[in-house]
């Protein structure tokens, strides 16, 4: 072959092999998501959804009332649905009353005897199914119908006791009409205070410089970066004073008050997938007994 032509040869399998490897490094590597899918913090927001509880209740001499209850949930390994209880059952019915520029519940002589609960998703809401309660740690556990998909978080089941004060924490959470809201909060303090003990235990929460307001709880607190994240709580509330302050409860309390709940045996599919997701899995006692 002559010169030239060699050259030229050589030049034609040089372009060659350069768009070959720019095609390729336009492809989304293997096993990953695309740039059209949502990574980082962005995955993370579209596992929480709103979700919502009509709850009908028998008043005597009154006949029947019907409330929405609503909070935030999030959908864990592709099936499970995780939120407060108080976000999706209410025993009692209150009714709000304002006097003097405060307000208050009268209860009413009246119990829950039929509750649905929902998802709210982009494409319409969608039924759960009770799977497990614990209304003294305030935390409830639902399963999506079989055909429905939705994203599942995609963080590891964190170490709460490993919150550091000062340390950072995201609210996490889904407005019907804004969409993904994240916010940003320090933990206060490692454990809850005289204010919130009548609510919760003190050693079973922890204490965010946020506030929420009515239909956040149940949200996720997590600790993240854009390349992981790990699920350490569950917004449960806020105490009005001199300082408005929230509080969550610790995963590993919301864990381990489910396992206690549903009894040995129970939801074998759950707790391995908590296990297996787990960073510390000797922290929980299921996951020793297994």
């Amino acid at each position: 072959m002559e010169p030239t032509r060699l050259n030229l040869f050589r030049l034609a399998i040089a372009i060659g092999i350069f768009g070959c490897a720019m095609i390729l490094l336009a492809l989304p590597p293997a096993g990953r998501a695309s740039a059209s899918a949502p990574s980082g913090l962005a995955s993370y927001v579209t596992a929480t959804f709103p979700v919502a509880t009509e709850a009908t209740y028998e008043v005597p001499g009154r006949g029947t009332r019907t409330i929405t209850l609503e909070g935030i949930a999030t959908v864990l390994f592709d099936r499970y649905v995780l939120t407060v209880a108080h976000a999706v059952s209410r025993a009692r019915l209150e009714e709000g009353i304002r006097y003097s520029e405060q307000s208050a519940g009268i209860p009413h002589a009246a119990r829950s005897f039929q509750e649905s609960t929902y998802l709210l998703l982009p494409a319409g809401r969608a039924p759960l199914e009770p799977l497990v309660r614990n209304e003294e740690v305030d935390v409830a556990l639902f399963e999506l119908p079989r055909d429905v998909s939705t994203p599942a978080l995609p963080c590891a089941i964190g170490d709460s006791d490993a919150l550091r004060l000062g340390g950072p924490v995201l609210l996490v959470e889904r407005d019907v009409v804004a969409g993904p809201l994240v916010r940003p909060a320090a933990v206060a303090a490692l454990r809850g205070s005289k204010k919130t003990a009548t609510l919760a235990p003190s050693g079973q929460t922890f204490i965010l410089t946020l506030g929420l307001v009515a239909g956040e709880s149940g949200s996720p607190l997590l600790l993240s970066d854009e390349r992981s994240c790990e699920l350490v709580g569950l917004a449960q509330g806020t105490y009005v004073g001199p300082r408005q302050l929230a509080w969550g409860i610790r995963v590993r309390e919301a864990m381990e008050a489910l396992a206690e709940a549903a009894g040995p045996g129970r939801l074998p599919g759950f707790f391995e997938a908590v296990c297996q997701a787990a960073v510390r899995p000797e922290a929980f006692t299921f996951c020793s007994a297994r």
